[in-house]
């Protein structure tokens, strides 16, 4: 199984980040796990383990390969992008070198 985090940071990240949350909140079937983490539900996604930090916003996927996790990657930012509009969002991805425990 294939992990990938990813690193939202915007322009304006003191305002940005905690509307970006509320957006998913409201928008999405979702489970809060601890305080400023979830499960969200994405139509074209999945299950993304969503966690709120201090002016940044990661989030953890899981797939079985690197196409499949390819295209969730590009589905989430496009999903992100128009939840946030008139924002410059950027996104940094890395491989985890775990399986997040929800996705266990």
């Amino acid at each position: 199984m294939i992990a990938m985090t990813g690193t939202l940071r915007t322009a304006d990240a003191v305002h940005a980040i905690p509307e970006l949350g509320q957006t998913l909140r409201r928008n999405y079937e979702h489970i809060l796990l601890h305080t400023g983490q979830m499960l969200v539900v994405f139509p074209t996604v999945g299950t993304v383990l969503v966690t709120e930090q201090t002016q940044k916003m990661r989030f953890d996927l899981v797939a079985d390969s690197r196409i499949v996790i390819t295209t969730r990657i590009s589905a989430l930012e496009t999903d992100l992008a128009k939840r946030a509009p008139g924002q410059t969002l950027r996104l940094e991805w890395c491989h985890s070198g775990a399986v997040p425990v929800p996705f266990r």
